[in-house]
């Protein structure tokens, strides 16, 4: 017979076809769309079956009766009565006990296509932000003019950033550039503004980041909600939401040193008679304390004939928080760690030097040249005054003493021991260390630090001290040692993000003697995170970098400095060499850089705050920002 009939997706179907017991032979599927056919035609076969047994002839069928039986028992086997064949469905009822099929959906006929389509977005989604979305951008940049350069800048937030310059604070919107309010800085009474003097961009004879001023009595402190801003002899507080100007504080003039920390503002002042004024400013109230300090002589003992290897200092003075800090010598014990001559002829001696000579004229002018440290293990008598109210201590040290004031506690470093202070001066522990600090973490005569590098940091429950070889973990509360790291030249800790980040160099034990183990030969920067329980090395990294911030769950390493042959070509043209910056966003499990950015110039800032980064000079300020999965 012959099929005619139209697929759901418009393609018409004919077909001839015999069929068996009223079924197809074989599957039926439609050769457009694949949809299976093989119902419809067997409705259509039900179809033509009907039509045909309804136009046959009708069967007659005639009733005969049955002759009477004979008497007795009969000899022919009785026969069944005849079955009536069983009646076959109506093609109605058929229809009816097979529904028709229903049109496949869009979701059947194009799934593949739409899994096929997204995972082809995917892979593409995924490759664009390996390759570029990633990787940070500016999002904010500004340039200082000649007259107004930055002396400051601080990330509030992810939008906010807080500016000072010589005449105005502001808090700028860095999403909509704009200014949310700026507020003029009071002038010191009784001074003119300093000349300023900005070396222009063109000049390639001088460092285009210099920017000489008078700043000196211009400077910034952001506790809470409040931004503390020195002018020359007045303080002024300032609110971060509004920029409301609060009631200005008078200082002493001339004020000779400020110590701020993150309770207080101490100012130094000359007083009568040789004597020192000391005002301390409370943030939380607000209210100014003064006092008077009497200062050690400043007379240094004379040396004796011949002697002309390092002196101790007679006096120490530290001014820092609350604590007012002297140490007079009592025996002086200081050595040079320079390696003794070996006592073998000099290389730079012969007389006829030949090429095999060079390696050993080349170092033997390396360790000439090379700045060796001393180990000051004198003994001190130590007092500690709190003139603003605590308890004063006196003890006698072995080591130049050095305070350092934390974020809980003061601690009192002073040659190979350490001793914990609480605010209010009473001793916490004391602890041993293995080597002496290096002598760039000291303070001078007049309490100013001589380097920005720290030797002691607190995070969450530990104490980290740097001396010249180790890193040791203490308990903040007893002064237990929770581990010691081994290594040279740690100048940075910084915890978060389940680890402990360790600033420091690949330099060996032979190292300690330098004052800067960075000078040694094949020394390179390392950067090393530290399991925080026990001080296990988890990854390390070199030459990324020798700083280290962590902002959430975003690691950073970065490192600012000039490469040899840029010095070689400065030296040659009588110019500066311009320092480099190389920022990356590290990979927290394994120390890899996900990115890193390159830009000429050292930054007088860097600060992140989620996946915003400040980059902040004199010249200018630039915020980068990079995409998060």
């Amino acid at each position: 017979m012959t099929l005619k009939f139209d697929c759901s997706c418009g393609t018409r179907i004919g077909f001839d076809v015999e069929p068996e017991n009223g079924r197809m032979p074989s599957p039926l599927t439609c050769p457009s769309c694949g949809f299976d056919l093989t119902g419809l035609a067997e409705a259509a076969i039900a179809t033509q079956l009907a039509a045909t047994a309804s136009a046959r002839p009708a069967m007659r069928l005639t009733r005969h009766e049955a002759p009477a039986e004979p008497d007795g028992p009969s000899l022919i086997p009785a026969t069944a009565p005849p079955v009536a064949p069983a009646a076959s469905a109506s093609p109605s009822a058929s229809r009816r006990a097979r529904p028709d099929p229903k049109p496949p959906g869009f979701l059947a006929r194009n799934g593949f296509r739409l899994v096929g389509m997204f995972a082809t977005l995917a892979i593409g989604y995924w490759i664009w932000f390996t390759l570029v979305g990633s990787k940070p951008r500016p999002v904010f940049h500004l340039e200082a003019t000649a007259a107004s350069p930055f002396l400051r800048a601080h990330l509030l937030d992810r939008e906010r950033l807080l500016v000072l310059t010589p005449t105005r604070l502001s808090l700028r919107n860095i999403v909509s550039d704009s200014d949310l309010w700026s507020a003029e800085i009071p002038r010191a009474q009784g001074r003119k503004p300093a000349a300023l003097k900005v070396f222009p961009r063109s000049d390639a004879q001088e460092d285009p980041d210099f920017v000489e001023g008078d700043f000196e009595g211009l400077r910034l402190q952001i506790t809470g909600k409040t931004a503390w801003v020195r002018a020359g002899n007045r303080l002024t507080p300032f609110d971060l939401a509004t920029g409301k100007r609060g009631t200005e504080i008078p200082l002493p003039d001339p004020v000779l040193a400020d110590h701020p920390d993150s309770t207080g503002w101490l100012f130094i002042s000359p007083g009568p008679d040789g004597q020192q004024v000391l005002t301390r400013v409370d943030f939380a109230t607000g209210k100014s304390t003064t006092v008077r300090h009497i200062p050690p002589p400043r007379a240094t003992a004379p040396l004796a004939e011949g002697d002309e290897g390092p002196r101790a200092a007679p006096w120490v003075v530290q001014f820092a928080g609350t604590a007012v800090v002297q140490g007079r010598l009592l025996e002086q014990a200081i050595t040079s760690l320079k390696p003794a001559d070996s006592g073998r002829p000099s290389a730079l001696e012969k007389e006829n030097l030949r090429a095999s000579d060079s390696d050993a004229v080349a170092g033997e002018f390396l360790r000439g040249s090379q700045d060796y440290a001393t180990e000051d293990l004198s003994r001190y008598e130590v007092t500690v005054r709190r003139p603003f109210g605590g308890t004063p201590w006196k003890g006698n040290v072995a080591g130049r003493p050095l305070w350092v004031p934390l974020n809980s506690l003061d601690l009192l470093i002073a040659g190979k021991s350490v001793t914990a202070f609480d605010r209010t001066g009473n001793q916490l522990w004391q602890a041993t260390l293995g080597n002496t600090v290096a002598d760039h973490h000291h303070y001078d005569t007049d309490g100013d630090i001589q380097d920005q590098g720290r030797p002691a940091y607190e995070t969450s429950g530990r104490v980290y001290v740097l001396d010249r070889g180790t890193v040791h973990a203490f308990n903040t509360r007893s002064g237990n040692a929770v581990w010691r790291l081994p290594t040279v030249g740690a100048t940075e800790v910084v915890e978060g993000a389940g680890a402990v980040y360790v600033a420091t160099t690949s330099a060996g034990p032979e190292a300690m003697n330098l004052n800067d183990p960075r000078s040694a030969k094949g020394v390179r920067p390392l950067l090393l995170a530290l399991d925080p329980s026990n001080g296990a090395v988890r990854w390390q990294t070199e030459w990324l970098a020798d700083h280290a911030a962590v902002s959430g769950s975003f690691v950073f390493g970065w490192r600012a400095g000039t490469s040899a042959l840029d010095e070689l070509s400065a030296s040659m043209n009588q110019t500066t060499a311009r320092a480099m910056l190389h920022f990356s966003r590290l990979d927290p499990s394994n120390g890899r850089a996900d990115w890193t950015w390159h830009r000429p110039g050292r930054p007088q800032t860097v600060e992140a705050f989620g996946n915003r980064i400040l980059l902040h000079r004199p010249r200018e300020i630039l915020v980068l920002g990079f995409r998060t999965r």
